[in-house]
């Protein structure tokens, strides 16, 4: 079975993940794809479980993950939802914090980590910092051990619609789809280090005039938790529904947390990113 690596695990899957770096030893967690019709009753396996019209999953443990495809259906429409929820979801298992952000190294080992809703940006910033040279640690999830700083490569590709392949110099020719019926595509990023990195900061992005606040106590902590990666699926998971809470506010007190406000167009992302990098001091 091929083996895989992403948050400081190795996975041994069924199905090709050829969004995740190689892995080698002995494997973290197993991805077993079944044959056949799922049983009716998921839920009676334990654990995790999530249906969608292309697959069924089952997550027990934090160290398995059983797949019913539904024939017929592309790999990617089955990847984008295991690297997704059905990921978080063992994450949640293993009591790792997970945030709905991309992840870059700079400096000497140390990370940032750039947040915001749906559509804010987040994977044409991470685009950007790739082609100017920084190691990118991963697209959309980004996970966290308890009470932990460090941060590990997470997916090794972003997701750009194709409207924004240019502006890191990509169009959609040779690009393998994100999902079958999303006019988004996956960009790889090139290989990085297994090792830790020190998670230093988190960049919200929000809309506005081109500026940086620093959010310090409860504002801090307001805005790390509305970060967080699957939330509801953290809260199904875990048997103390106030954990989730208190990692992000820990988070909160051990990295910088600003409030990073830029114009929307493609203008105003290129100028968001030159400002990013002056104002870590790159």
């Amino acid at each position: 079975m091929p083996l895989y690596r992403a948050f400081g695990l190795t996975i041994a899957s069924d199905l090709p993940l050829t969004e995740l770096a190689a892995g080698e030893g002995a494997a973290d967690v197993r991805i077993d794809l079944k044959q056949g019709d799922a049983p009716e009753d998921l839920d009676a396996l334990g654990g995790y479980a999530f249906r969608t019209p292309d697959a069924a999953f089952s997550v027990r443990g934090g160290d398995t993950i059983q797949i019913w495809p539904t024939p017929g259906v592309p790999r990617e429409d089955i990847s984008i939802w295991l690297l997704g929820t059905v990921m978080a979801a063992l994450l949640h298992q293993r009591g790792m914090l997970t945030l709905h952000a991309n992840c870059f190294e700079y400096g000497d080992g140390l990370a940032v980590a750039v947040g915001g809703e749906s559509g804010a940006g987040k994977s044409s910033m991470a685009a950007m910092a790739a082609d100017a040279g920084f190691p990118v640690l991963g697209d959309d999830v980004l996970a966290l051990m308890p009470g932990s700083v460090e941060v590990r490569p997470g997916v090794l590709r972003l997701k750009l619609w194709q409207r924004d392949l240019h502006l890191v110099g990509h169009t959609s020719k040779g690009l393998e789809r994100a999902a079958s019926d999303l006019d988004k595509y996956h960009v790889p990023l090139p290989p990085v280090g297994t090792g830790p990195r020190k998670l230093e900061r988190l960049y919200v992005l929000e809309d506005g005039d081109l500026g940086f606040e620093r959010l310090r106590g409860a504002a801090a902590g307001e805005a790390l938790v509305a970060q967080l990666y699957r939330f509801e699926v953290g809260q199904d998971v875990r048997g103390d529904k106030g954990e989730q809470f208190r990692q992000a506010l820990m988070l909160a007190h051990q990295i910088q947390v600003w409030r990073f406000t830029r114009p929307r167009g493609d203008d105003g992302l290129a100028i968001a990113f030159e400002a990013l990098t002056d104002h870590l001091g790159t």
